[in-house]
This record gives C-alpha cells, structure tokens and sequence, in this order.
C-alpha cells in the first residue's frame, strides 16, 4: 500500500503554489510583450522596443491593483 507523509504533501503543496506564481508572473507580461513587438514592427529598433516593454510592465504593475 502507498504511503503518503506530510512532508510529500508539503511538497507537493508548494509545487501547485510555484507553478500558480509562474504562470500569473508569464500572464502579466503578455501586454508588454505585444507593445514590444509592434513598436519592433513599426520602428525595427531595439531601444525603442526594450523602452515600451519595460514603460508597458511598469504602468500595468502600478495599475493592476
């Protein structure tokens, strides 16, 4: 029979909560990474590009709350 200490359900526990920090982390930067690429596609520069994405992810870090 399978037996299951605390502790794998600890770790196990802190997995689920790692991977859900993971994904909301990769969700947030979806914005700023479509601005990033269209401001590539327009202008084809890369300090204009790494600007908007960096400008984008701070504007939706202060008004996400």
């Amino acid at each position: 029979m399978i037996e299951i200490g605390l502790t794998e359900i600890i770790v196990a526990v802190a997995i689920v909560i790692v991977v859900a920090a993971l994904i909301k982390s990769v969700y947030s930067l979806i914005p700023p990474s479509i601005a990033a690429v269209l401001v590539w596609f327009v202008t084809e520069d890369i300090t204009y590009t790494v600007i908007s994405f960096i400008v984008i992810l701070v504007l939706t870090i202060l008004f996400k709350h």
